[in-house]
């Protein structure tokens, strides 16, 4: 017999899946133009949402806040060459991603470390296409 959601108690229709957030999404915005004789200039924004959790995994449920990540490049690019500027995590949002209070074989929630995202890195990238 095959049962729809609808079918299903409601405790477990509505059951959350552990220390995933209910929302996330990404917006990115991208622009391209001829720049010279062959050069390609192409210029991206990027934004990443994630959204509140309950870090539930060491028994005392830790609340995450919501986060956005933005990130830009640029981009010049000629025959097989092109090289790229990029900032990620332009902003240098500190996020809590995962939360964690055991020390040892104890939980202590006085006691909560974090995992954290990278910071802001700018760097440059040098491509050849062969």
């Amino acid at each position: 017999m095959r049962r729809s959601w609808g079918d299903l108690p409601t405790t477990r229709r509505n059951c959350r899946i552990l220390n995933v957030p209910r929302d996330t999404g990404a917006f990115a915005l991208i622009y391209s133009t001829q720049v010279a004789d062959g050069y390609k200039l192409t210029m991206r924004a990027t934004d990443s949402y994630t959204g509140s959790s309950t870090d539930t995994a060491y028994y005392f449920g830790v609340k995450l806040p919501s986060y956005s990540i933005v990130a830009a490049r640029a981009s010049l690019s000629h025959d097989a060459w092109s090289t790229t500027l990029f900032v990620d995590n332009l902003t240098d949002k500190l996020a809590l991603m995962t939360a964690n209070n055991t020390t040892f074989q104890f939980n202590v929630p006085q006691l909560i470390r974090y995992t954290v995202n990278q910071p802001r890195t700018v760097g440059v990238q040098l491509d050849y296409h062969f």
